[in-house]
């Protein structure tokens, strides 16, 4: 095969896998810049507190008590927190 006819191939094997790649990201880049948010009507029925998640107020108030804190007190200063915790 002659040399220059090579050349030109290797080029549109280039073009070919640059649109190849290219197309799908494109569309993903679309798809994405117009995502909703979900609305959601799910009430919160847990606290993430220092990086753990309490299920129910007994396992929170058992923690906050082997820190030297009671729940009492927590729920005092976190009021919104608390309100999630009161259905547990």
């Amino acid at each position: 095969m002659p040399f220059v006819l090579r050349r030109s191939l290797d080029g549109m094997g280039v073009l070919a896998a640059v649109v190849a790649l290219g197309i799908p990201f494109y569309l993903l880049g679309k798809t994405l810049h117009d995502v909703q948010p979900v609305r959601s009507d799910a009430i919160a029925r847990s606290v993430v507190w220092s990086g753990r998640v309490f299920l129910t107020q007994e396992a929170l108030s058992h923690w906050l008590h082997e820190r030297g804190a009671g729940y009492k007190t927590w729920a005092e200063r976190h009021p919104r927190a608390a309100r999630a915790m009161a259905n547990t």
